[in-house]
Parts: structure tokens; C-alpha cells; sequence
């Protein structure tokens, strides 16, 4: 009795045989997104530019959809604005430094329910806990 194959090989020697390739464009086996008929219009107004971000390392999106990056080498988190495009350091977390709401070499982010932003302060061995609604400091998880 054969087995009969539970897998489909979807990519054979580049061609995608059997697959829909519905809004896709198979080039040279690699898969891209196909372009969109005539000239494509902004959505919205252009972003401002940005100061320069120095090694980021970590991105999270909060409810309003603004933008959170960690920026280890300047110790702080930026938030940009999700309407605006506007780029500023969150005023209540600053670095370097052990105590709360100080950064050292933050490495990663994550927004978790409730817009609580958790953020690994590497330097410190430690992760913080913000409430992004009102800036305080939650709880600090780790090394005193």
C-alpha cells in the first residue's frame, strides 16, 4: 500500500505550476506583488522627514497606529505619529541611566494589550513596563 502525499510542492524548478498567481508576478521563481495600472496617487500628505535613527532594533505599533523604535545607541524609544508623521523621543523614558524610566542600551519592544508598551533595557538586565496613556512606569521586571 502507497501513502498517499499529504504536500504539494508549490515552487518546481521555478514555475509555480498549479498556484494562482492572482495580483503576483513570478520573477525568475521569486514572487512579487504586480504593479498597479497607471500612476499611483499619495494617500495622504508627505511625512517630514525624520532625524537619522542610529542602529534601530526594535518596532511595535500601538492602537492609535502610531509607530514605536528603539534606538539602543541614544538609549530612548521614538514614537511617530501615526496621522501626522511627527518624530519625538518618548519625554518620560530617557538614558542612559538604571533607574525608572531610564534606558540603557534598549534592545526590543513590544505592544501589548491595553497600550502597554514593554520595552527589554538590555543595559540594565531588565524589562520595563509602560503605560503608553499616561507614561508611568508599570512595573519593572528583572534586576533592581
Amino acid at each position: 500500500m502507497v501513502a498517499e502525499a499529504t504536500f504539494q510542492y508549490l515552487n518546481l524548478n521555478n514555475q509555480w505550476p498549479a498556484f494562482a498567481l492572482d495580483g503576483l508576478v513570478n520573477n525568475a521563481g521569486a514572487l512579487q506583488l504586480m504593479q498597479t495600472p497607471g500612476n499611483p496617487t499619495p494617500v495622504g500628505p508627505t511625512l517630514a522627514p525624520m532625524e537619522p535613527v542610529t542602529g534601530p532594533a526594535g518596532l511595535g505599533v500601538d492602537s492609535q497606529h502610531n509607530l514605536y523604535i528603539v534606538e539602543p545607541a541614544q538609549h530612548r524609544v521614538i514614537r511617530v505619529d501615526g496621522c501626522v508623521g511627527h518624530a519625538e523621543p518618548l519625554p518620560y523614558l530617557r538614558g542612559p541611566g538604571s533607574e525608572p524610566g531610564q534606558l540603557k542600551v534598549p534592545r526590543g519592544l513590544l505592544i501589548g494589550r491595553h497600550d502597554t508598551l514593554y520595552i527589554a533595557d538590555s543595559g540594565n538586565h531588565r524589562i520595563q513596563v509602560i503605560d503608553l496613556r499616561s507614561g508611568q512606569v508599570r512595573a519593572i521586571w528583572g534586576q533592581p
